[in-house]
């Protein structure tokens, strides 16, 4: 019964942190897996963006976009749905059981496992790198395994393979590697640590591409300082959902160091100082920082308890709360877990996806009114219009201006996007390179109230709020005084041919 009620408080964080399907980047995921499915390899070469055609370039998460495109294929959005919580909640146990073995204590690991699930609640996508977040609570238990008992074979293969699954998976391997190297390394006897590394690091090269990943990945490195205007690259805030749970690890810990500070070497407090630095700087790497930290906690926690050493009043209320636990009927307390969880699940699964995140209703009246290619878009409408105008096999007729890849869009375009996107005073420079014949852009944003305040463009598509939410769909007037069975809300065919011109 324990079991059970320990596994019912999972359900709950797990559908806490479940989250309607928003990721902007799912569409060209699942096109990438498309082609990758119908040609039986992985794309050594940009075949979608119309501006890097031909570019070299490699699917570091092929692996990912395989199982998506199939999801999608024949389970379409439920699928998919269906598919995130199945990862969130196998994240979830990993964080509760390995936290637990870390520590040797599962209350105390549960307790951790909570704190970091629910870090991530912000950062919870249909994307790699929420698989790379359960195998670095794998890497970090190993890690703990090898210092303990020893670098046997077993634990070498595991090292392999978890560098092989994580780099079939995302570019973030560095990740791991930083993490391996610091976590064993100790000055007076620092050979464990480069043997460790080494192996690490051959797991790397057991890919499609036999390790060129690491040259898109010293490509990319800089990419959240050039483009910090993405929400993903922007620096962390105290008032971000996330970055709380990350001042309650780092307190957390920094409480066991004042009291005891040998229950963590200097290697690993430096490792979670280059972490949490690291996701102030980048709040995409939160969740990481957040896991390692409390993996620290948990390293502490075994010390301490191993010691038999009080720290103040919080190893008493600890006991306290555990007390409390085991004071409680487990079948009343399972039956509630299990109630809440259905009553987290099931508003999920009525809304599966939130309609703001894409710009699905202007398209679909683009295609039902057969309007004119190419098409402007937003930096993240730009894999949405990949998947919607893509085939079962991949391919794309109408390449995208922009999209969602970082190390493919060129820098110039770049900056256009973004001096558009912001109406500075060459915001032009996108249009002239884009040449557009339809413009799909969210509402709200200042190039929006631009266009509608000139005579050039007409826009015949609102989807959501006028202020905020949704997508507007403009076409050129010339286009629109031929095609007057489209409504306007800013065009009139009164306009005099000077000041359409104009």
């Amino acid at each position: 019964m324990k079991r059970f009620a320990w596994f019912a408080f999972i359900l709950v964080i797990a559908t806490y942190i479940l989250q309607p399907i928003q990721d902007p980047d799912l569409g060209w995921n699942i096109t990438v897996g498309r082609w990758i499915v119908a040609n039986l390899k992985v794309p050594t070469e940009e075949l979608w963006n119309r501006f890097a055609l031909g570019k070299e370039w490699i699917a570091y998460s092929w692996s990912n976009e395989v199982v998506l495109a199939l999801v999608d294929q024949f389970f379409a959005l439920k699928g998919l749905f269906i598919l995130k919580f199945i990862i969130i909640l196998f994240f979830t146990i990993s964080l509760f059981y390995f936290y637990g073995r870390i520590s040797r204590d599962y209350f105390f690991g549960s307790l951790l496992g909570c704190l970091a699930a629910c870090a991530t609640y912000n950062h919870i996508t249909l994307r790699p790198q929420l698989i790379t977040w359960i195998l670095l609570i794998t890497l970090l238990f190993v890690l703990d395994e090898i210092e303990n008992r020893g670098l046997s074979k077993y634990r070498i293969a595991c090292l392999i393979i978890v560098f092989s699954l994580w780099s079939n998976t995302h570019l973030s391997a560095i990740i791991g590697l930083v993490t391996v190297f610091m976590w064993l390394f100790v000055k007076e006897d620092p050979k464990l640590s480069f043997i460790a590394l080494g192996y690490s690091i051959l797991g790397t090269f057991i890919t499609p591409y036999f390790g060129k990943e690491w040259l898109t990945f010293f490509s990319k490195a800089d990419h959240p300082l050039q483009m910090s205007q993405i929400a993903e690259f922007s620096s962390a805030t105290i008032l971000q959902f996330p970055t709380a749970f990350l001042i309650i690890s780092v307190v957390l810990l920094i409480t066991f160091l004042h009291f005891k500070p040998t229950v963590i070497s200097e290697c690993k407090i430096i490792l979670c100082m280059i972490f949490v630095g690291g996701s102030l700087a980048v709040i995409k790497f939160i969740p990481q920082a957040v896991i390692i930290l409390c993996a620290c906690t948990a390293v502490a926690w075994r010390k301490i308890k191993t010691e038999n050493i009080k720290i103040a009043s919080f190893t008493d209320s600890i006991e306290k709360f555990r007390s409390l636990y085991n004071f409680i009927p487990l079948e009343g307390l399972t039956f509630v877990f299990i109630a809440l969880s259905i009553c987290n699940f099931y508003p999920r699964w009525n809304e599966l996806e939130i309609p703001e995140a894409y710009p699905k209703p202007a398209i679909d009246f683009f295609i039902e009114n057969d309007l004119p290619h190419p098409i402007m878009s937003t930096f993240g409408a730009g894999g949405h219009l990949m998947y919607r105008f893509s085939d079962q096999k991949g391919n794309l007729e109408h390449k995208v201006a922009l999209d969602g890849r970082t190390n493919v869009n060129k820098k110039e375009i770049w900056e256009a996007f973004i001096d558009a996107s912001q109406l500075n005073i060459n915001w032009q420079n996108y249009f002239n390179l884009v040449e557009p014949e339809t413009v799909i852009w969210k509402n709200g944003l200042p190039l929006t109230t631009m266009l509608l305040h000139e005579n050039e463009w007409c826009r015949v598509f609102l989807s959501g709020d006028k202020n905020k939410k949704g997508f507007s769909v403009f076409v050129k007037r010339d286009f629109w005084l031929n095609h007057q069975s489209l409504e306007s809300d800013n065009c009139s065919p009164k306009v005099d041919d000077k000041n359409t011109k104009k």
